[in-house]
């Protein structure tokens, strides 16, 4: 009997030490993919870095370049009181002897920008959502949000608690 209950211990301490064994492998194995999420951040981060970078220098190029056009288009006219082309279709003028109305606009090779009528007001619709929270903001009840603008009491409850 004793080495029945001898044997019967053995046996379950060397499941119990397999059972922790497996255990310590899948902790491991769950470790493992952490560090490389954290490799993947960084590289991600670093390529953000790298495209912020380039697209500044593009920026700085680019102000260079309007910087020069408007020097060289300056010079030209104090010096040869003509139009500078700065591209095929756009014409800069100076004019001293005429003084241009302040309703007229720039004309660039024929294109006149449209002119803004302040006679038209502008429409717009509130979205529900933001219906729901200017209703929910003046005080009203969830109930008769949601009777005002035909909506479920739940999709009401449920915009509210998302925005606060």
């Amino acid at each position: 009997m004793v080495q029945f209950l001898i044997t019967t211990s053995l046996v379950l301490h060397l499941l119990t030490f397999l059972w922790i064994v497996t255990l310590l492998q899948k902790i491991n194995n769950q470790q493992a993919p952490q560090i490389d999420e954290e490799k993947i951040k960084r590289e991600i981060e670093d390529l953000l870095v790298a495209y912020t970078a380039e697209i500044k220098e593009e920026n700085e190029r680019v102000l260079e370049q309007i910087k020069l056009s408007k020097q060289k288009a300056s010079q030209a006219i104090i010096e040869n009181k003509q139009p500078f082309l700065n591209r095929k279709d756009a014409v800069v003028f100076k004019t001293e002897e005429q003084s241009i109305p302040s309703n007229t606009h720039t004309v660039y090779g024929g294109y006149v920008p449209p002119e803004i009528k302040s006679d038209e007001t502008d429409m717009y619709v509130q979205s529900t959502t933001a219906q729901v929270l200017s209703l929910s903001k003046q005080g009203l009840s969830t109930d008769e949000i949601a009777k005002k603008l035909n909506l479920g009491k739940g999709e009401v409850e449920l915009m509210i608690k998302f925005y606060q």
